[in-house]
């Protein structure tokens, strides 16, 4: 037996998470399905999926999809395996455009959302 715990983000992001995700218990050599990112990320969207490393960023490719069917994550009886959300940031893209002559000098930054 072992214990399936997801969590939203690296542990030092966590202040801006609300809603939770219980963790499961899955028994040796039986398929169970994993759970949704029941998480939210305040200026974040959810992305499809859990790692199995945290991101610094909390951006990265899954390791696993959500309710994705899995066994034996792990060989450690009694042990946790640790998932983590996967979030895209929603802050409009910045774009910086320069242009010089022989007049003048200027910088235009642009906000695209």
């Amino acid at each position: 037996m072992y214990i399936i715990k997801n969590q939203p983000v690296e542990p030092k992001s966590i202040s801006n998470v609300t809603g939770s995700t219980e963790s499961v218990t899955f028994i040796y050599d039986e398929s169970q399905n994993l759970r949704n990112n029941g998480f939210t990320l305040t200026g974040y969207t959810r992305k499809s999926g859990w790692m199995t490393k945290p991101s610094k960023n909390g951006n990265g490719t899954a390791d696993f999809s959500y309710g994705q069917s899995v066994k034996n994550l792990t060989t450690v009886n009694l042990g946790t395996v640790n998932l983590y959300a996967i979030w895209e940031d929603n802050a409009p893209e910045e774009i910086n455009i320069s242009s010089t002559n022989n007049l003048c000098s200027r910088t235009n930054s642009y906000t695209y959302s």
